[in-house]
């Protein structure tokens, strides 16, 4: 029961970032489309990794999770990267 609760648990964090990354990927794809589909592809694998991490370490407390946690810095990298891009967009 804890194993279903933990992997619940990251399939859910999974569902509130994943709607952030599309729009970013959508906004800095349009300046720099080969860092965003690498940085694209970094966010998947170490969400796939975050989430087995997760669900197999449940009686752990989930710090299976932290083996996938670099996903962040994709995430905020690609962030970043769209904050810039609509920018560049707004004031051309």
């Amino acid at each position: 029961m804890l194993a279903f609760n933990s992997a619940q648990r990251a399939h859910q964090n999974f569902n509130e970032n994943h709607p952030t990354v599309l729009g970013t990927l959508l906004i800095s794809g349009l300046r720099w489309p080969v860092a965003t589909a690498v940085l694209g592809a970094f966010w998947s694998v170490n969400r796939i990794i975050y989430a087995i991490g997760y669900a197999k370490s449940g009686e752990e407390g989930g710090k299976g999770r932290y083996y996938g946690i670099l996903w962040m810095i994709a995430h905020y990298s690609l962030i970043i990267m769209s904050g810039i891009s609509a920018y560049k967009i707004a004031m051309a």
